[in-house]
């Protein structure tokens, strides 16, 4: 874990939180929450026994203020279980939003933002098209010179 500031910043002292991780696979629901109480931990979650579809959703009901990095295979495992219908239109909001802030903030390319972006094209969820509107608009501001000149150096 570590602190998320969405400017980028780098804050001044590292702070460790115990957060409780709501995590889903394609198998798994209603599960207790693992808690987080190092900066670091290795959790191990059985994904199922269909490796094609299987995915990690972690923050699962978006129970827990935090923003979720995922990989890039992640990210893409999480894609088609999107496009699948296999994840609830309040995650798939959020999915958004986490990938925008960490884009914005210089922790996701802005290629792998629209790539994931992408696998939304089949979206049908009024919230979900709201969160991808609000990513979409902000990507305008930064394309069209809008954002704050250290964002173009990182």
């Amino acid at each position: 874990q570590s602190w998320f500031l969405a400017s980028g910043e780098v804050p001044a002292e590292e702070k460790v939180w115990n957060i409780p991780l709501f995590i889903r696979t394609c198998g798994s629901e209603g599960k207790e929450p693992t808690m987080m109480t190092a900066k670091t931990m290795d959790i191990e979650v059985p994904i199922g026994s269909v490796a094609d579809t299987a995915f990690v959703l972690i923050n699962d009901g978006v129970r827990t203020p935090m923003r979720v990095a995922y990989t890039a295979e992640m990210r893409a495992r999480l894609s088609l279980a999107v496009k699948a219908g296999k994840v609830a239109v309040a995650d798939r909001s959020q999915l958004v939003m986490d990938a925008f802030a960490l884009s914005k903030a210089g922790r996701l390319a802005v290629d792998d933002l629209m790539r994931f972006l992408a696998g939304f094209c089949g979206e049908r969820a009024y919230t979900a098209w709201e969160a991808l509107a609000m990513a979409l608009a902000g990507l305008d501001r930064i394309l069209m010179g809008g954002a704050p000149e250290d964002m173009y150096k990182r």
